[in-house]
């Protein structure tokens, strides 16, 4: 393989991007709970029946365990190539990657049957995912025979086209997540406001001040969650193009075009940093903090419901 280093680059910036967009489900689903739980609570002020019990999750259990299984694949492929090239024991990574070839051949049914698939939006073909999974059974079966060097291109080649299809999954998946933050920050800024409208009257001065303290953070969280969601974005798309072109090079083609391809992806990786664990923890505070205000008083809930 004429990579170099690159392998291992390449592997660092997929860990962070798999870590990243893990959390950011994980903050998607939080977030819709939080506006959710805020809805709910001015239903119950208003004397509105509210059955919090029957909270839905944005993307259901069924549906998150499939994606991070997926990312879980797409860490563990790039870790192996950047293993055995560095003359790492194959052993184990034969073993986890005939797993994962495994736990791939029913990722597809898996997202494509989960519960609220539909209000996802996110598929993921069972041809794409049975193709993926061949592709790491080769992986693992080459660990083994401890051929890995002589067998990259092979399989750098076959894993290409679904890297891409795995790819363009999680861009799927994080347009739709831009897409409902922005819903549900604008439902948690109107509720605060029809919240002060209906009884500013009825607090004193400072908690009128900390609830008006409120509302511009709504704005100020969404540029902010739509700025890193849209990085992320970005750092996928060179994730799929640092592959194409880290095959290309595993087969002798266009190494320095990998080069600046690595480069792009390694920067992008770094720049998302852990945004998604602090975000994860600050909606989780917010909602805490706003369910106790409001619960001080009655309201109703004038905010459509998206």
């Amino acid at each position: 393989m004429r990579a170099g280093k690159h392998p291992a680059t390449f592997a660092t910036a997929a860990n962070l991007v798999v870590q990243n967009t893990t959390d950011a489900y994980k903050a998607a689903n939080d977030l819709h709970e939080r506006e959710e739980v805020s809805a709910g609570v001015l239903l119950v002020e208003a004397g509105k029946p509210w059955d919090f019990n029957d909270l839905k999750p944005f993307i259901s259990p069924e549906g998150i365990k499939a994606r991070t299984g997926t990312l879980d694949v797409l860490k563990l492929y790039a870790q192996s190539i950047a293993d055995v090239t560095a003359g790492a024991d194959s052993s184990s990574l034969s073993a986890a990657a005939k797993s994962a070839a495994s736990d791939m051949e029913s990722v597809g049914t898996t997202i494509n049957t989960e519960a609220g698939g539909g209000k996802s939006g996110a598929t993921i073909s069972k041809e794409a995912a049975d193709g993926a999974a061949t592709a790491l059974l080769a992986l693992g079966e080459s660990l083994a025979a401890k051929k890995v060097n002589e067998a990259l291109p092979g399989i750098t080649t076959s894993m290409d086209p679904h890297i891409a299809s795995l790819c363009d999954l999680l861009t799927s998946d994080i347009n739709i997540l831009r897409r409902q933050a922005k819903v549900d920050y604008g439902n948690l800024a109107r509720q605060e406001w029809t919240f002060i409208t209906l009884y500013k009257a009825k607090m004193s001065p400072v908690e009128l001040h900390d609830e008006a303290e409120k509302l511009p953070t709504f704005h100020t969280d969404a540029e902010t969650t739509d700025a890193k969601l849209a990085d992320l974005e970005d750092a996928i798309g060179k994730l799929k193009a640092a592959h194409h072109d880290l095959m290309n090079a595993a087969n002798g083609k266009d190494a320095e075009t990998l080069k600046a391809k690595i480069a792009d992806f390694e920067t992008a990786g770094s720049n998302l940093g852990n945004f998604y664990q602090s975000l994860s923890g600050k909606s989780t505070a917010s909602s805490k903090s706003s369910s106790s205000s409001s619960s001080s008083d009655t309201s109703t809930d004038t905010t459509p419901k998206e």
